[in-house]
């Protein structure tokens, strides 16, 4: 999970994050 977050930038909204975390699942 780390590496996933350490993936992420700043995201503004929680919408953002799971469309990133999506992002790297799919």
């Amino acid at each position: 999970m780390s590496e996933i977050f350490s993936r992420i930038e700043h995201p503004r909204t929680a919408d953002e994050v799971v469309q990133q975390i999506e992002s790297l699942i799919l």
